[in-house]
């Protein structure tokens, strides 16, 4: 006898086996073909976009980079990864390269070096970026152009240490650091000088290098600059009378004893009122007269004598004056080339107290 639980399990399975399957097979080929055309048709119209800006700066040196931008966008959804390259034209020797990033997924901006060596010929140069994406996108081509300038072989000049200190007393120096620097690939020796000192002065101070000669290039094409200022030149000793010795021996009176110089006055005054006293009426009148006199004009004699020596440091007793002295630097080398900022010298003021 046959259990209830399994008389109901029989009765469900002979349910199921009566079931017909109602979906028509049209209907069903139709679902089927547009499931299979559905991941072709969602990847069809997706691409990527792909503009490059031009170089910045467009025209450079010999030597100098420029820079240039990749922008990537997106089209309809894609987001595939984008391989990017560069080539310039013309090919030459040492000629420009264009390095861009190997990849980018857009949207984004991406930054292309472009190098410049120092003996690139100069001339006009295309640059042609491909950009490269999955399928069913479309690869892609721009170019830009660069311009290399063609730069002289020359040198310049800068002072790269101030001059210390910036204010002295005649008789002392100052010093300041000259620097040579080559544009381009230039090679030479660079003979330094001051080429004006204003204002005029006398005596004027002066400038010297060491060394006074530079060769380019070095790892240090530096030389100093030392400005040298003239200080009072002291008087000659006196003797012990009083009078001054010279490379020709005794060459009279000291100007710088005038007590000595005045003596005779006052021996001369003292002979004179002996004679006054000793005389009497109309004659002592005109005696009088005359000592009054000569004893005006001796006076006015040696006041010069009596005056006492300037020691004052303006240009005084063989000193620089006190000023503010600008001097121009320049250089030469063994062609005569002078530096290539010669427009705008390096300079250097000192001030003289």
């Amino acid at each position: 006898m046959l259990k209830p639980s399994l008389l109901k399990s029989s009765f469900l399975t002979a349910t199921l086996l009566r079931v017909r399957i109602v979906i028509p097979v049209p209907r069903l080929s139709a679902l089927l073909f547009l499931a299979l055309l559905a991941s072709p048709l969602m990847a069809f119209g997706q691409d990527f976009t792909m503009t490059v800006t031009q170089p910045n700066p467009p025209a450079v040196d010999q030597g100098q980079d420029s820079r240039a931008y990749i922008d990537l966008g997106s089209v309809n959804g894609f987001s595939g990864t984008v391989s990017l390259s560069c080539a310039v034209t013309p090919v030459v020797m040492d000629g420009p390269v264009c390095t861009p990033p190997a990849t980018g997924t857009p949207p984004q901006q991406l930054a292309m070096s472009i190098t410049v060596g120092s003996t690139t010929p100069a001339g006009f140069y295309t640059l042609t970026v491909n950009g490269t994406g999955p399928a069913p996108s479309t690869p892609k081509t721009t170019t830009i152009s660069l311009s290399v300038l063609a730069v002289t072989s020359a040198y310049t000049l800068a002072v790269t240490t101030s001059i210390v200190p910036t204010s002295v007393h005649a008789g002392f120096p100052a010093v300041a650091t000259v620097t040579v620097s080559a544009i381009g690939s230039y090679q030479g020796t660079v003979t330094l000088s001051c080429s004006t000192i204003t204002p005029l002065a006398t005596p004027a101070p002066s400038c010297s290098f060491s060394p006074p000669a530079v060769t380019i290039p070095t790892d240090n094409a530096q030389s100093t600059l030392t400005i040298t200022t003239t200080g009072n030149t002291a008087p000659p000793p006196p003797s012990s009378a009083g009078l001054l010795v010279g490379p020709n021996g005794i060459n009279g009176p000291s100007p710088h004893r005038p007590a000595l110089n005045s003596t005779w006055l006052a021996f001369s005054a003292l002979g004179m009122l002996a004679i006054v006293l000793g005389t009497t009426g109309r004659r002592r009148r005109k005696l009088c007269g005359l000592s009054l006199l000569f004893l005006t004009v001796a006076s006015l004699l040696l006041m010069p004598a009596c005056t006492p020596p300037n020691n004052s440091n303006t240009g005084q007793n063989g000193s620089t004056p006190k000023n503010t002295y600008v001097f121009t630097l320049t250089g030469a080398d063994v062609n005569g080339v002078a530096p290539g900022n010669e427009a705008t010298p390096p300079t250097v003021s000192l001030i003289v107290d």
